[in-house]
């Protein structure tokens, strides 16, 4: 597991197509050894990448996700889009797996169709939403 920082936490996104991401406070805490404990406990047929934040010194990455005084938390991302981030309670291993091994099934050509036409709607919401006086043409 690889420490991530605003200097190389962009880089494995855009590089890795699955990615388990641990938030820590302490990089002394016992969360980070009992995290790759469970991931090593995992039978998905593809790996994944795995990396942890340290919270305190990073934060602008914990405040991207929103997560930044809610700790330990778990970030999955697939294909760089976020499937799950929130904090987690690393005493329930199983809760943990089913979630991850829920990402890992996911159909991500759907997800990404279904990204695609959620955006659309809501361009066309926005284009509704223009005053018909400045469609007129001068």
């Amino acid at each position: 597991m690889i420490e991530l920082t605003n200097d190389n936490f962009h880089q494995v996104v855009a590089n890795e197509p699955r990615v388990l991401v641990l938030f820590t406070g302490d990089p002394k805490e016992g969360d980070q050894t009992a995290f790759t404990a469970l991931c090593d406990s995992i039978s998905n047929p593809a790996p994944w990448h795995r990396g942890v934040v340290n919270a305190l010194s990073s934060p602008d990455i914990a405040a991207m996700f929103g997560i930044s005084n809610r700790l330990p938390a778990l970030l999955i991302m697939r294909d760089q889009v976020v499937l799950y981030c929130d904090p987690i309670d690393m005493t329930s291993g199983g809760e943990i797996r089913t979630i991850i091994n829920r990402a890992a099934a996911l159909n991500m050509e759907t997800v990404h169709r279904n990204i695609r036409e959620l955006r659309n709607n809501q361009a066309w919401l926005f284009e509704r939403r223009v005053c018909p006086a400045s469609r007129r043409r001068r």
